[in-house]
């Protein structure tokens, strides 16, 4: 699988944007370990594993194929 680098991209961009968004409308506060910043930092990285498999989802592998050296495919073929 192989995912397109400016998908990738894209992604990564919004995660970030996104964390900064959640750091500054809810600011962690030490020692508090289920706050509003913990809570929505959650859902953002819920939603951000949502995202990455429908990417995965979109750009699943091709099914390998067996290689066949010319010979194989002579011989396959009845011209030996």
């Amino acid at each position: 699988m192989k995912i397109p680098e400016i998908e990738m991209k894209a992604l990564y961009d919004w995660s970030t944007a996104e964390l900064e968004r959640i750091e500054k409308e809810y600011p962690p506060m030490s020692g508090s370990l289920d706050g509003q910043y913990v809570v929505e930092e959650k859902k953002h990285f819920n939603e951000y594993n949502k995202r990455l498999d429908a990417l995965k989802k979109k750009y699943e592998a091709e099914p390998v194929t067996m290689s066949r050296t010319f010979n194989q495919v002579r011989k396959r073929a009845g011209v030996v």
